[in-house]
């Protein structure tokens, strides 16, 4: 009995911890997004007029891009921890029409997604930052056309990802920098595939980590999984990661 009850205050403990470091972790995103806001309403106005003075010159192309800004700022600043994949697929999709916009035919995406996902819940901008990377590190710097692929499926109670490029590639060596600069916990360093990696291990601790596979002139594919999560009330969302935590550590 006495072994027993010693495991469960260790369990207890590690787990008034982790909940500590995510509510840490929390206020100090808030914190360095209040040091960098400016005024939403300001582009949001600013957007909207420019979208509509292109629309009334005929320009469609500037008002569509100054609409799918608009909208991915909006998702930007969003307080939600949680949202639809459906919202975070529409996060996806205005940026990647922003990027088509600029580079033309120069790179073609591939959406490979299960059938009824949408409902499902995901830590709010986790796919935008990996598309962002894989752009901008791997298909930018080709000479060549280059594919992006989107895949997301369910299997059992998981969600699994995968985006995946055709791009520059990466060397072993650069990959361990990679993962050894989403280890350090400087936030002055902070790059869209680190965001992400942090944030999946203070969503999901060891149910969810961030897998990168690259080889240097043949592309790159990045991975993860997430458990099912539907969508929850805001009265219960503190209770629910401390269920999600606790499942964690008791293991059951």
């Amino acid at each position: 009995i006495g072994t027993e009850y010693n495991r469960m205050a260790e369990n207890i403990e590690t787990l008034i911890e982790k909940v500590y470091k995510m509510e840490l972790a929390q206020k100090q995103a808030e914190l360095e997004f209040l040091q960098m806001q400016i005024n939403p309403h300001f582009l949001y106005n600013a957007l909207d007029t420019i979208s509509w003075k292109a629309l009334g010159e005929g320009n469609t192309d500037v008002s569509e891009m100054s609409i799918a800004l608009a909208e991915l700022l909006r998702a930007t600043i969003k307080k939600e921890s949680f949202i639809s994949l459906k919202e975070e697929m529409s996060t996806v999709k205005d940026y990647l029409y922003i990027q088509e916009q600029r580079f033309g035919d120069k790179i073609s995406v591939d959406y490979q997604i299960d059938e009824n996902l949408e409902d499902y819940q995901v830590p709010n901008f986790i796919l935008q930052p990996l598309i962002e990377n894989a752009i901008i590190h791997g298909l930018e710097p080709k000479v060549e056309k280059g594919k992006l692929l989107l895949r997301i499926k369910k299997q059992g109670e998981k969600l699994y990802f995968l985006i995946a490029d055709d791009g520059v590639g990466m060397s072993e060596r650069e990959i361990e920098i990679l993962y050894e600069q989403c280890e350090e916990n400087d936030t002055s360093k902070s790059i869209g595939i680190k965001n992400v990696y942090r944030r999946l291990i203070l969503c999901y601790g060891e149910n969810s980590r961030l897998y990168i596979k690259s080889k240097k002139n043949k592309g790159t594919e990045i991975r993860f999984s997430i458990p099912l999560q539907e969508k929850v009330k805001d009265s219960d969302a503190g209770m629910q990661s401390i269920k999600t935590v606790t499942t964690q550590v008791s293991g059951y």
